[in-house]
């Protein structure tokens, strides 16, 4: 199989689709967030994520919105910009990354590796991840 070139169309669909996963993710870390202030006594780790939060997440209707729809509802619907929500969903990481460091260190590893070019793979934004990859400790899922 031959190396397939990417015309400048078929680039901005992938860009479109890079940008509404960001956005998607950003509305469920906050969505998580608040879903864990308004019921804490929910079952912690990836397990109660996907029991109580997960499922009902991946079978919302947001996902069936385009990206200028997503832009929309989050100005209109939620009342933030763009950049105000994924500034929330980059401190969000961020600070899962500087716990999962500080646990590391107190069980003596190294050093711990988190993606920040985009963020997490589909795979992990909705739910579906490794068991390992979550901190045991503080009791967040892992995204």
């Amino acid at each position: 199989m031959g190396i397939k070139l990417v015309t400048k169309s078929e680039q901005q669909v992938i860009e479109i689709a890079k940008r509404k996963a960001t956005l998607l993710d950003a509305i469920r870390v906050m969505s998580w967030e608040q879903y864990k202030l308004n019921k804490p006594d929910y079952e912690r780790g990836i397990a109660g994520y996907n029991k109580e939060f997960g499922d009902d997440w991946k079978s919302d209707n947001i996902h069936k919105k385009s990206l200028d729809e997503l832009v929309k509802f989050v100005a209109t619907d939620l009342g933030f910009t763009v950049d105000e929500l994924l500034q929330y969903r980059k401190n969000h990481y961020s600070e899962k990354s500087e716990i999962k460091a500080r646990v590391a260190a107190k069980n003596g590893n190294v050093s711990v590796s988190v993606s920040t070019d985009f963020g997490y793979p589909p795979e992990q934004m909705y739910g579906e991840t490794d068991q390992n990859d979550f901190d045991e400790e503080s009791g967040y899922p892992p995204y």
